[in-house]
């Protein structure tokens, strides 16, 4: 059966301009089907980025005065206002902000005027990204960053006039980050950040270590200081190194190779006489269905392979044949690997 009728929702599904996506992002966060549509928006013309970005600023820089009573009793005025209005709920929602903005604009100067100061904590909108397991995604950040979010990953990201802040939650995400020299972009994974201008490279976090590959450019990464840390931890790097900053004990910077640190990105994992414990966990990432190897000793012996993300079968294929494993009790949920 055919619909042909658009309503309310599916315009909400499809937002076409800065202002109705600025609305979509501020009910929440944008589940992948959103985040396809506005990366293929963002696309289209390289003005939707900035008109986007702008949007969020003005918000950010108005939430600095929207406690002020002058403010508030605007405020109360445009929401009865826009109540009135038959439209959808992004539609109320953006005419709302817009008349916040430009009633909040001028209420700023009265502020100011009166007490001469502002308040100094801007509270920001953090934009939330995931892909869910075995789910890769690519997005475009309103300023241009290039984004690609590895399975099972979470990212929340801010932009303010000074700066633009990531927060990886979990999981692998790579940034070709948009050169803006008077906004310093930062990724935050765990206690540690790090910090560039315009550069490629890409950040995992995992329950014991966050691991970072630069392809271009330079960053700095600095670790808060903890138990056992006098002043904390700062590292620079150069293009074509790999830190590995576990959440104890010291830092190691190597040289990266690009074909296994960031196959991931193709999606194709390489491991270089990795353990078949490593390679459980770097597979079990894409799949519902876990590997799991109860015995240390097998989980330590080592293997080298090319791996398509998620390829269980050819992975314990790989370890019977070369009789460092075999498969165990088997279910729908988990697979054991156990002495040959």
């Amino acid at each position: 059966m055919s619909h042909e009728h658009t309503g309310p929702q599916d315009e909400e599904a499809r937002p076409d301009s800065a202002e109705s996506w600025f609305a979509r992002m501020r009910a929440g966060p944008l589940p992948p089907a959103a985040q396809e549509a506005l990366q293929r928006w963002l696309e289209q013309d390289e003005r939707n980025a900035e008109e986007l970005d702008c949007l969020f600023r003005i918000w950010n820089d108005m939430e600095a005065v929207r406690s002020e009573p002058a403010v508030l009793a605007m405020r109360s005025e445009v929401r009865a206002r826009a109540r009135m209005r038959s439209k959808a709920r992004w539609q109320r929602a953006l005419v709302a902000a817009a008349a916040v903005c430009a009633v909040g604009l001028a209420a700023l100067a009265v502020v100011q005027g009166a007490r001469q100061k502002a308040p100094s904590v801007v509270k920001e909108h953090a934009v939330q990204y995931e892909t869910r397991v075995g789910q890769k995604s690519t997005v475009t950040l309103p300023d241009g960053t290039l984004v690609v979010l590895d399975t099972d990953t979470v990212i929340q990201v801010w932009s303010a006039p000074q700066a633009r802040r990531v927060r990886l939650v979990r999981g692998r995400a790579f940034f070709d980050v948009a050169h803006d020299p008077s906004r310093p972009f930062s990724v935050s994974a765990g206690s540690n950040t790090v910090t560039a201008l315009g550069t490629e490279f890409d950040v995992e976090l995992t329950d014991a270590a966050m691991a970072v590959t630069l392809l271009s450019g330079r960053l700095r990464v600095l670790g808060v200081t903890g138990p056992g840390d006098a002043g904390g931890k700062s590292v620079e790097m150069n293009a074509g190194q790999r830190l590995i900053a576990p959440e104890r004990g010291p830092w190691t910077v190597r040289e990266a190779s690009l074909e296994v640190d960031t196959g991931w990105l193709k999606g194709r994992l390489v491991f270089d006489e990795e353990t078949l414990g490593n390679i459980a966990a770097a597979l079990n990432r894409y799949s519902a269905r876990k590997i799991v190897i109860p015995d240390p000793q097998v989980a330590g012996r080592r293997l080298s392979a090319v791996l398509m993300a998620g390829d269980i079968e050819t992975f314990i294929q790989a370890a019977e044949t070369l009789g460092l494993a075999r498969a165990g009790a088997t279910d729908a949920h988990r697979i054991e690997l156990v002495e040959p």
